[in-house]
């Protein structure tokens, strides 16, 4: 079928390599290379969301190997501590009923997080009734400070 050339290095056009084999090795090149990019993205849907009670923490995992950096938007009640391959955001408790912040996962892929924040389950009340060996003339200058 070939017939037997020799090229001008000395090797037969019968050990070189098909036509076909290099479009075939080139897109298996191209699976690999572009493949955890495209998988990275879809693992991490935006927004993520969570609801956590004030002064709580939620833990994100969505990212194949973690998130990499805060993309210009911070959380404004809270703060982030980044892990392998999770993030932790916890409240800090100010009383706000909301929280956002936006950071990049491993794929450089930008994803929004919304925070629900519920009042905590038990408030700190103080009465009157609950100090005790103050006599009740005393409870105006203890609830009002006079």
């Amino acid at each position: 079928m070939y017939k037997n050339y020799l090229y001008k290095s000395g090797v037969s056009r019968r050990h070189c390599a098909k036509p076909a084999f290099f479009p075939t090795l080139l897109a298996l090149i191209w699976l690999i290379v572009l493949w955890p990019a495209t998988a990275a993205q879809a693992a991490c849907t935006s927004p993520q969301t969570a609801t956590i009670t004030s002064g709580g923490t939620a833990t994100f995992t969505c990212a194949d190997m973690g998130f990499i950096s805060p993309a210009n938007a911070l959380p404004s009640h809270g703060s982030l501590t980044f892990g392998i391959p999770s993030i932790i955001y916890t409240n800090n408790g100010d009383g706000a009923t909301s929280d956002t912040f936006i950071v990049k996962d491993d794929s450089g892929v930008r994803i929004t997080f919304n925070i629900t924040i519920n009042p905590s389950a038990s408030p700190l009340t103080v009465t009157p009734s609950s100090v005790a060996g103050l006599p009740p003339e005393k409870w105006s200058s203890l609830m009002y400070g006079f």
